[in-house]
């Protein structure tokens, strides 16, 4: 088990581990909820790297590709991406396996142009794209929304672009 998944594993395991319901405490989770949460928590690392190998090819990044936040003083352009939320489908009978990770991918540039430039070719990469990378099954990815901002602070061109990631956990 890699150290981030140990991590969130205690640390969801110290969070819901002594709720109290009506005056009772429930027990520590099961070892299958944590073997759940272990296999999700996998299965989205996965994703990433999956994601990270696809938009590698994105040339005007040079690599700089950062999940949550960018180094301090890194060189323009750079994206920034993170998971902000998972939802998954269940039926009757349970869990369908089947997540649907909502990420943003952020673009900073220092024009307007070479934002578009980077997300365009992200849309390129991602959107509609069906497939197999680093052994990894995705079974969709869907551009949702795409927001222009100016960030007054910097100076820097912003452009945020929403995909649902669809997988099987």
């Amino acid at each position: 088990m890699s150290k981030t998944l140990s991590t969130v594993r205690n640390k969801l395991n110290e969070i819901i581990g002594e709720k109290k319901y009506s005056g009772t405490t429930s027990s520590a989770p099961s070892e299958d909820y944590t073997t759940a949460v272990d296999s999700s928590l996998a299965n989205y690392e996965l994703i990433e790297q999956a994601i990270l190998t696809r938009l590698s090819q994105i040339d005007l990044l040079g690599g700089r590709i950062y999940p949550v936040k960018a180094p301090q003083d890194v060189e323009l352009p750079y994206l920034i991406f993170f998971k902000v939320a998972t939802s998954r489908d269940h039926s009757h009978s349970g869990s369908s396996h089947l997540a649907s990770a909502w990420v943003q991918f952020s673009s900073f540039a220092q024009t307007y142009e070479e934002g578009k430039q980077i997300v365009g070719e992200i849309k390129t990469l991602l959107d509609s794209f069906r497939g197999t990378i680093t052994n990894i099954s995705i079974n969709g990815c869907f551009l949702q929304e795409e927001v222009d901002f100016l960030e007054e602070d910097t100076g820097l061109y912003h452009i945020a672009c929403d995909y649902r990631i669809v997988y099987n956990e």
